[in-house]
């Protein structure tokens, strides 16, 4: 198969039936003839012709799963299956029967997950000084669950309809396409101890902050790129030796996340290597509420050095 099928019409037969010859010969010798050439009576007639119905009912079939196409909704990507790649997905059994090839369909759902699957990866990111950095690590990203995937492209080519659609996510980001962080996400400096959020693209936050203290064993705040878990306001953080009243809880990172620390009277610069938190970001109070007033569960929360 190719980007298209063609009916071909019927080869008659070459292999002989002995009974038909003789009959022929024995007449040509009746009649004296010196040449004979042989009719197609004396050969074996094609199993399957052109006009047959198996040949229709083929064809009614493929037409069907052919119609379906499928365009892939997926920002910044040319992605989907036209004529030719459902034909692709296609067997045609000796019977005359047209089915879906499961394991070139799998295939074609791996692809899909393997170029289109952001979780975990390592990110080129644009900060606020404007460096651009590598960061890994982290739960932010999107994540195609292949086996319900497998089973939507089933139906969705079944159905013979053209359409456009979602792949089947089992993890979703705030943003979709070849930059999924998007214009819209916290961003935390730890050198600088500064931490920045842009609403598309407009910083409407700007403020130092006191993060987590590396120099004390679980305590220092995992870098990489996060989802924002959970919004809870008030709050009581607890921990082996701790319990903290907050107004506003932002956690990104199982027990970290952001919050306002009234007990704080300066931010930024250094102290946070001998006066840190457990691994928390403590921002001021003002800031604090102005970050939660905006910020969304699922957004982006990117933590780097």
């Amino acid at each position: 198969m190719d980007d298209d099928y063609t009916i071909v019409n019927e080869t008659p037969g070459n292999t002989p039936i002995r009974d038909e010859i003789i009959k022929e010969i024995q007449k040509a010798i009746d009649d004296q003839e010196t040449t004979l050439t042989l009719s197609d009576a004396c050969y074996e007639k094609p199993s399957v012709t052109a006009d047959d119905q198996q040949i229709a009912d083929t064809v009614s079939q493929l037409d069907r799963y052919m119609a379906a196409t499928v365009t892939y909704e997926i920002k910044g990507a040319d992605e989907g299956l036209d004529k030719a790649g459902i034909l692709s997905l296609l067997d045609l059994k000796k019977d005359g029967s047209v089915s879906i090839n499961d394991t070139r369909l799998t295939s074609y759902v791996q692809h899909l997950a393997s170029t289109y699957n952001t979780y975990g990866d390592v990110r080129k990111f644009k900060t606020s000084k404007g460096d651009t950095v590598k960061i890994g690590g982290g739960d932010y990203g999107w994540v195609i669950d292949q086996d319900a995937e497998v089973k939507a492209l089933i139906e969705a080519i079944n159905s013979g309809v053209t359409q456009v659609r979602e792949p089947v996510y089992l993890y979703s980001g705030y943003s979709r396409g070849t930059n999924d962080i998007g214009s819209t996400y916290v961003e935390i400096d730890l050198t600088n101890q500064r931490l920045v959020f842009y609403m598309k693209g407009t910083p409407i936050v700007d403020t130092p902050i006191v993060s987590g203290n590396p120099n004390i064993d679980g305590c220092a705040t995992p870098e990489g790129c996060y989802a924002l878990d959970a919004k809870e306001s008030p709050a009581v953080l607890t921990g082996e030796d701790y319990e903290t009243n907050v107004t506003y809880w932002m956690p990104f990172a199982g027990n970290v996340g952001i919050h306002d620390a009234t007990w704080r009277t300066e931010f930024g610069g250094n102290m946070y290597q001998w006066d840190g938190s457990h691994g928390c970001i403590n921002v001021p109070y003002d800031k604090a509420a102005a970050i939660y007033a905006n910020i969304e569960v699922g957004m982006p929360v990117v933590v780097y050095e």
